[in-house]
């Protein structure tokens, strides 16, 4: 069975398995597809927009018949009232076929952020959040990651390779731009084959089955 995993601009992921369809961070650029049971916040910057994402989805992408369950940090649950899960380090969700699991990392801009971990099947979606320090390692994780999504931003560049040291990924791919912004996350790729980690660019909307 396939699963379809979406880079919808921004900080913006959309997976599709055969029995689960989620959403990370929807700060979209290009509209997700109906069907979308769950939602899962990295951190709360800008409060309206992100009320603004969640009200879109239950009006126009939410599963018929379904609740949409968000999840994310403490901080989110002074807007979305019903249906909010607040998540804590080192949780574990379990959904249909699919498992996310929970790390809180450092962050800037706002108290709380978090990475998650997708694993659908035997493989592993990091999505990486908003990483800002070396020492994070992901503690307690220990399979290899075949996806790892990264923010675009140059002068985090050293960081990362200090943090890949650390986990084993197979792919990365760049994420956290706009709509012209791409050339921030061709450099980013550019930088890290140069240091023989692959790497690869995603256009805003672009896809991939596994």
């Amino acid at each position: 069975m396939v699963t379809t995993c979406r880079f919808l601009g921004g900080s913006c992921i959309e997976i599709i398995s055969p029995k689960d369809h989620f959403i990370f961070d929807p700060n979209y650029f290009v509209e997700p597809k109906s069907g979308i049971t769950h939602v899962f916040l990295s951190r709360v910057y800008d409060d309206q927009a992100c009320i603004n994402k969640v009200k879109e989805i239950k009006e126009n992408y939410l599963k018929n018949g379904e609740k949409l369950r968000v999840f994310g940090p403490q901080s989110a649950q002074e807007w979305i009232e019903k249906d909010f899960k607040r998540i804590k380090d080192k949780k574990k969700i379990e959904l249909r076929d699919s498992i996310i699991d929970v790390y809180q990392i450092s962050c800037q801009k706002t108290e709380q952020c978090f990475a998650y971990i997708c694993s659908i099947g035997e493989v592993n979606i990091l999505i990486s959040g908003d990483l800002i320090k070396s020492a994070e390692r992901l503690d307690g994780f220990q399979s290899n990651i075949d996806y790892c999504f990264l923010a675009s931003f140059k002068e985090r560049y050293d960081l990362y390779l200090d943090f890949l040291k650390h986990v084993n990924t197979k792919v990365i791919f760049p994420y956290a731009f706009k709509p012209g912004e791409g050339q921030k996350a061709k450099s980013l790729v550019d930088f890290l084959n140069q240091h023989s980690i692959e790497a690869s660019f995603l256009e805003i909307g672009d896809e991939f089955d596994f």
